[in-house]
């Protein structure tokens, strides 16, 4: 009853914080204290040992490093220390021994911090990795606008081209066009010439 009660005061909790609209940062640091005293209420009225309440403390820190800011994780370890040494003055007949009790929360307590490094620098890879990729993804669209450019100066270079070769057409025309009349210039020029013979050899027999 007691474990349950506990459950439907922290859900409820939950429901109220995203209800209320509350920033991530504030819930994640919720549910990660929240889940300690949820395990530490559970350790309190259930199992004849605590070295059997161990294993859970550990998943409880290993699902917040996992899935919240590995740095909740951290404070997760202290916490549950003191819960830890909570419940061995509440019901010391729990555990075999004072000293089995501190050696087991203090492996416990390296466990809880390997399992944070292990995954934080496992994050760590991980930002890496992102941060390459979006490295390369934007190396690709650099290189892709350049292509896209490439392909633009190319056309444009062949319109050029193009043009070139319509202005030298018209150039060859013309210049055809200026041979003809050139041509026909001299002719008339020699129309003239002989007209002027012909005009000559008639005066000089009218004379």
């Amino acid at each position: 009853l007691t474990v349950g009660i506990t459950m439907l005061v922290f859900g409820a909790a939950l429901l109220i914080m995203r209800a209320m609209k509350i920033a991530d940062v504030y819930r994640q640091l919720t549910v990660s204290i929240g889940l300690a005293f949820v395990v530490f209420i559970i350790s309190i009225n259930s199992g004849a040992y605590y070295s059997d309440d161990f294993p859970l403390f550990l998943a409880v820190i290993a699902m917040t490093a996992l899935y919240f800011r590995p740095k909740y994780a951290l404070a997760q370890i202290v916490i549950c220390d003191i819960l830890l040494a909570l419940l061995y003055v509440i019901h010391p007949e729990k555990a075999e021994s004072l000293s089995q009790f501190i050696m087991c929360t203090v492996i416990f307590t390296l466990a809880g911090f390997l399992i944070y490094l292990t995954i934080k620098r496992g994050r760590a890879y991980i930002a890496i990795s992102e941060n390459r990729a979006q490295e390369a993804e934007k190396l690709l669209g650099s290189l892709t606008q350049l292509g896209s450019e490439l392909q633009v100066n190319f056309e444009n270079s062949n319109s050029s081209i193009e043009k070139l070769r319509v202005i030298r057409q018209d150039l060859d025309n013309n210049t055809t066009e200026l041979m003809q009349g050139s041509q026909n210039i001299m002719e008339g020029a020699w129309d003239v010439v002989l007209t002027c013979e012909d005009v000559k050899e008639k005066v000089l027999a009218t004379e």
